[in-house]
């Protein structure tokens, strides 16, 4: 299981990032994005050799992640069998109901987690404890976001 640091693909840090399909490597000044495409492009290298060697991979990122968009991760998908599915981390007992994006190199394991938690009803979102994110209506009426530092931080898994 390989779960990179995900502040350098997130869509919480893509104004800071900068990254987007036509420009996936995004605003490299900044060590955090430069580090990412290091390790992005290291984790694609070690995927092609484990697939080489028949080696069963899981790769995990935020729903929304520009990791897959890196050229590295593109070409390991166009010759690699790769499967994709999402999943709720609030199903996993997460403090949060956190969508995640899996690649895996195994069909039925991407179906069994998808079958497992590939879905999660508002209901059951709302039960889970922890909020990443304040939602409010700016002065002019339009709906936005921000996220929380300390409780994203909180909410990433810790070994």
């Amino acid at each position: 299981m390989i779960a990179l640091d995900c502040r350098s693909y997130s869509k919480m840090s893509r104004g800071t990032h900068g990254r987007d399909w036509l420009r996936p490597y995004g605003n490299q000044g900044y060590t955090f994005v430069h580090e990412g495409n290091v390790l992005g492009c290291r984790v694609a290298l070690f995927l092609l050799v484990a697939s080489w060697r028949s080696l069963v991979w899981v790769l995990e990122q935020p729903h929304g992640s520009a990791l897959p968009d890196l050229p590295r991760m593109q070409f390991l998908w166009s010759v690699v069998q790769v499967y994709t599915t999402y999943f709720y981390m609030g199903l996993f007992k997460g403090a949060t109901p956190k969508r995640h994006r899996v690649w895996t190199n195994v069909r039925r394991l991407a179906e069994a987690l998808s079958t497992r938690a590939g879905y999660m009803s508002r209901a059951e979102q709302t039960a889970c404890a922890g909020q990443t994110v304040k939602k409010y209506t700016d002065a002019r009426g339009v709906k936005r976001c921000v996220g929380l530092k300390k409780e994203l931080k909180e909410s990433q898994y810790q070994n």
